[in-house]
Parts: structure tokens; sequence; C-alpha cells
């Protein structure tokens, strides 16, 4: 009776911890400027209108990317997914910001989220940590 007891214990664990672990890689930007932001990674498409409207995170809003989409934009290289961060709705004008993600690792198991970030524009700062980014100052 133990043994299933603790079994069960075990189940119910693995089975509460995997919907957390699933949405580990759900990316969250905050955007504390006045201008809208837009990236475009991997020097693929911009990411609006390729992922829609979560493909831009507007100004003074956080934006939720769910892991899918994330997973898409980076598509070309999940492991070193480089994103060139704009101050636009559409990827125009200059890069403020290179940020390099790990998405997934090369042996197909979650990344670690954030790895760098290149600043090419003072006037923002762009900090965060894991699947978490904020965009701060401007012009």
């Amino acid at each position: 009776m133990l043994v299933k007891k603790t079994i069960l214990k075990g189940l119910l664990a693995i089975g509460i911890g995997i919907p957390a672990f699933a949405q580990a890689a759900d990316l969250v930007i905050t955007n504390n400027t006045n201008q809208d932001s837009t990236v475009i990674a991997n020097k693929g498409a911009c990411s609006y209108p390729a992922l829609g409207e979560v493909g831009i995170t507007r100004a003074h809003k956080s934006n939720t990317v769910p892991e899918s989409k994330l997973k898409l934009a980076c598509m070309a290289n999940k492991s070193d997914c480089k994103a060139d961060v704009y101050m636009t709705s559409n990827c125009s004008g200059p890069i403020i910001a290179t940020a390099s993600f790990e998405v997934v690792t090369k042996d197909g198991k979650p990344g670690q989220g954030l790895k760098s970030i290149q600043i090419k524009d003072s006037a923002y700062a762009v900090t965060g940590g894991g699947f978490n980014i904020t965009i701060s100052g401007g012009h």
C-alpha cells in the first residue's frame, strides 16, 4: 500500500509539473517605451505580420509570445536565435538591439532563453533573463 501511494504521489507531482514546464518557453516582452516594437529573427520575416498581432509589443504594454510562435519565428536556428529589435510596428528604421535566444538546445531539450543582448542604440535599455525581456528608454 505504501508503494502504491508513493508511486501515485510521484505521478501526481510529474503531472502537475508538466503544464508549468511546457509554458516555460513562452516569451514575455515588456515594452516601457513610447513606441511599439517588432523583431526580425534570424534574418527572416518581420514578426508582424508573420506572427499576427502577437508579433507587435505595443508601447507601455506587456506581450506574451506563445512558445509555438517563438519556435516558428526562430525556426532557422532555434538554439541560437538572433532577434533584431525595431521600435516600430513594421520592422522599419534602425535596429536598437540584437537579442540572442536558445529556444531549444541542439539536442532538442528546452533552451535557457535569453543568452545575450547587444545594444545598438544607447538611448534604449534592453534587459532580461530566461524568457523575459524588458525594453525601456527611447528618444
